[in-house]
């Protein structure tokens, strides 16, 4: 079943990738010629979870919109150390989404409820490190 489901979202975006889409009763029509039956209330359920939206008319793929994240204090502790604030709560998530980013000079992090450490490969990479996160902090998760 779960490749029938890749192929239908594939068949999806290959049809709005091709061709202006402006109501979705035209893009089951598509779908079904291509030999998926589906009403338009599942398609309405796919095109949420594929992020389309209706843009001017048209139904288009949206991009994940970046969160902006908001104003923390960096400390740094040497050798290898970043101490990371975050507002309460946001630490974890601010934490994986850093560690998914994969900064060039970052070894890892532990992050509490309000706090980072954020550890740097090495002693000479403090510095890079500290540009790294202030880079990934102004421009969102």
């Amino acid at each position: 079943m779960q490749i029938l489901i890749m192929r239908l979202d594939d068949a999806i975006l290959l049809h709005l990738s091709q061709q202006e889409i402006t109501d979705q009763a035209s893009l089951v029509a598509f779908l079904r010629a291509d030999g998926f039956d589906l009403t338009v209330s599942t398609l309405s359920r796919r095109l949420t979870r594929l992020q389309v939206r209706k843009d001017r008319g048209v139904y288009r793929q949206m991009a994940p919109e970046r969160m902006p994240v908001p104003p923390t204090s960096i400390r740094k502790v040497p050798p290898c150390l970043l101490i990371l604030k975050t507002s309460p709560g946001a630490a974890q998530a601010l934490a994986v989404a850093l560690d998914n980013m994969a900064p060039p000079s970052l070894a890892g992090s532990i992050a509490g409820y309000d706090s980072i450490f954020i550890a740097a490969i090495d002693p000479s990479r403090l510095d890079s490190l500290e540009e790294e996160v202030r880079r990934c902090l102004a421009n969102g998760f």
